[in-house]
């Protein structure tokens, strides 16, 4: 999914298994949290750091599994809004990484539009330093019109933030909009993220959500897997995949939105579009 500089080739086994699943439902959304480069850093004697470089590694490894298996969507949890508490050095380690890794998918737009990869930012992108902040959102412009996957980042991110952040907007919008019906359905496509995902993984053997996509993913099938993020294998993908075909589907029946609910997301969406473009100039 993402442009790599040696292509990334699993093993005629896992080729086979991964052809035996998709006789299944595979889902069309999946979500990561991407759980365990500290301590995966730390097992090595190496600086945390070390364990992030790794751990980018492994999800652009993860996504080519993705593509083989061809789940058009993939969210994964980068950066808490929490984790600018850490050490100030982890903290510009970590964004010094993203810059150079944003700078680096820029770089490679052709290769992201022959994919057809659509990159998001989903987060408070506002509490990102400016030199991180706009490599982001020109990563998200450029790549609006891609078509075949979406790789939604969780940066500057809580769960908690985005439903305070789509409230104060339903809030606003309800006293300005008269008759507009704010339901579970608005609620859910005001959040930043408005597709919920069948199956989340969550890597090191933390059995916690963390304040990651708790609205989104009431009807996710949940699997917690032992291995560090940089360790998570194929395997343990599949066996993950396998756990969600074993449990029945769950319906995903929407009601059509009212005529004045679709007004309100268009300008969200627009609303969405001019924030970005500022961090531009």
């Amino acid at each position: 999914m993402l442009p790599q500089e040696k292509e990334i080739r699993p093993s005629w086994i896992g080729r086979l298994m991964s052809w035996i699943l998709r006789a299944g439902e595979i889902p069309h959304h999946v979500a990561f949290i991407m759980d365990g480069n500290r301590r995966f850093a730390r097992r090595s004697g190496e600086a945390p750091i070390h364990g992030h470089k790794q751990g980018f590694s492994k999800l652009a490894e993860v996504l080519s599994w993705c593509e083989m298996l061809e789940i058009p969507e993939v969210t994964v949890y980068a950066f808490s809004a929490d984790n600018f508490k850490r050490p100030q050095a982890e903290v510009d380690g970590l964004m010094s990484l993203a810059r150079e890794k944003f700078h680096q998918l820029l770089s490679e737009q052709a290769k992201l539009k022959e994919k057809g990869v659509r990159i998001r930012m989903i987060g408070e992108i506002d509490l990102l330093p400016s030199d991180v902040r706009q490599p982001a959102a020109e990563l998200e412009q450029k790549t609006r019109d891609n078509k075949t996957y979406t790789l939604n980042i969780c940066i500057a991110y809580t769960s908690r933030l985005e439903c305070v952040n789509a409230a104060k907007k339903l809030l606003a919008a309800s006293e300005s909009s008269k008759g507009l019906a704010i339901d579970e359905q608005l609620v859910s496509k005001s959040m930043y993220l408005s597709s919920p995902p069948q199956l989340l993984i969550r890597t090191s053997g933390e059995a916690r959500l963390s304040d990651f996509l708790l609205f989104q993913c009431q009807k996710a099938q949940i699997c917690f897997v032992k291995p560090f993020w940089p360790d998570f294998s194929l395997y343990d993908f599949l066996g993950c995949l396998l756990k969600y075909q074993k449990v029945d589907p769950r319906s995903s029946y929407e009601e059509p939105l009212s005529a004045k609910q679709e007004s309100y997301l268009r300008k969200l969406e627009e609303s969405r579009a001019k924030q970005l473009q500022s961090y531009l100039k």
